[in-house]
This record gives structure tokens, sequence and C-alpha cells, in this order.
């Protein structure tokens, strides 16, 4: 038979269902005599990229700033979710992952009013994030032809 912890924070003492919890304490009280909304739900399975994004939100801060610039936007968007529902979510890892999702709006912004003679520039600002770089010149698909035929 499986229990659930009934924690009293309170300064009363507390009845669950027949089960005295005094005030300041906790006491395990089986689940059958709880009504059905203090059981706790079984935690739905983990997908694979819920675990792989884990394993990632799992190295220290300071890993994850060398980690994050080149993991996808929607991959940061959900690994972001996650580290916000954990039991105790890390602030400097939400800070860190939020200023990489917010640089890469800025450069769609940046991207929507540029020339073609600003591309060289942008890469070169961004060149040590490999995932920025694929977005820029996703902006421009044709400036990697049009720079082979100025150098020919």
């Amino acid at each position: 038979m499986s229990h659930t912890p009934i924690n009293n924070s309170g300064k009363n003492t507390r009845f669950v269902n027949g089960k005295m919890v005094p005030a300041g304490e906790m006491r395990m009280v089986p689940d059958k005599l709880l009504p059905a909304k203090k059981v706790p739900a079984a935690a739905p399975e983990n997908s694979s990229e819920e675990k792989a994004y884990a394993e990632i939100l799992g190295h220290s801060v300071k890993d994850l700033s060398t980690i994050i610039p080149a993991i996808e936007t929607e991959d940061l968007e959900s690994m972001i979710a996650l580290e916000m529902a954990a039991y105790r979510p890390r602030t400097g890892a939400i800070d860190a992952i939020g200023k990489e999702i917010l640089t890469r709006a800025e450069l769609a912004v940046t991207l929507d009013d540029a020339k073609v003679e600003d591309i060289e520039a942008l890469i070169l600002s961004y060149a040590e994030k490999p995932v920025l770089v694929n977005m820029i010149l996703s902006a421009f698909p044709n400036y990697e032809s049009e720079t082979e035929d100025a150098e020919s």
C-alpha cells in the first residue's frame, strides 16, 4: 500500500481523514484515506528529448553558457520550460538560456532590415555561434552563390 506525506506547517493539529498530524510535523497517510485530489498523479514518462534536455541542464551554469550557443532555438525554449518546472529552478540557468533566446530574437529583427552588404559584418560578429551564422545565411540563401560569382 502506498503512502503520501502530509506536512502540517500550521500552528494547530490537523486531521486528515482520521489521521492526526500535529503542528509542525509530517505523517505518512495511506493513499486510500486521502481524497482523490490529494493522491499525487503518476509522473508522465519523459520523452527522449526531455531526457536529453535534462542531461544538458544537469551541467553547471558556467558549462551551460558554453553549450547553449550550439543548441537550436526551439530546443532552448523547451529547456527553459523544463528548468522553470524543476523542483529548484536555477535562476542562472534560466537567465543564460533567456539571454541566448533574446540574442537570437534581436538578430532576427536585425536580419529583417539587413542588406546583403551587411552580411559579412554580421557573420563576423557571430562567428563563435554557428547556430546564429546559420540563421544569417538562411535569411540570405543566395549569399554564398553571390560571393562565389564575385570571386570568379
